[in-house]
């Protein structure tokens, strides 16, 4: 995923070139709520809800948003997931799994949140789990990047700069909620 500064937006500190269609999931046991961001959408997050374990519907809303995001940028992209442990978590990761879907489980108390806003309940909320699951993409693709300046012997100043503009981007991504 690259990430890069765009100033010619005052609405954005950060312009986000997706390489895939992110995906976060709150379960209940009456229904899922679906957030999505994907390429060509801007910085725009959809939502949609389905049926709870209706995961042909679930995957039908998949394919709608795969198709609209080939539509607007004449590229097919894959999933990624994310979603709570909880409830149905596990077997619907499994599900995604064997579907070829790149999903995520995580645990809630694992998810920096604002200690300022008032919270209803305890659940984190999709565009939160969206954040979370863009500053975990950018950061494994930074220790990809690092990983491979250094196997080819970059300069060690270019590779300390990116290491600052990575973590730079990660932060962003991570306080924007605050």
């Amino acid at each position: 995923m690259l990430v890069e500064a765009d100033r010619s937006k005052a609405t954005s500190a950060v312009r986000t070139q997706l390489s895939a269609i992110f995906i976060s999931l709150e379960l209940s046991q009456s229904k899922w709520l679906m957030t999505s961001l994907a390429p060509g959408n801007g910085e725009k997050m959809s939502k949609f809800t389905v049926a709870a374990r209706d995961v042909a519907k679930l995957l039908a809303r998949f394919a709608e948003v795969q198709r609209k995001a080939e539509a607007r940028t004449d590229t097919r992209y894959g999933f990624v997931v994310i979603q709570e442990a909880g409830l149905d978590s596990f077997w619907l990761h499994r599900r995604l799994e064997a579907e070829g879907i790149e999903s995520y489980v995580v645990d809630p108390a694992s998810i920096a949140v604002s200690r300022h806003a008032p919270c209803e309940d305890d659940r984190i909320d999709g565009e939160m789990l969206l954040r979370t699951l863009l500053a975990y993409m950018c950061h494994r693709h930074a220790r990809q990047a690092l990983r491979t300046s250094f196997c080819s012997r970059r300069s060690r100043h270019s590779s300390i700069s990116l290491i600052f503009i990575l973590i730079n981007i990660m932060r962003l991504l991570i306080i924007s909620d605050a």
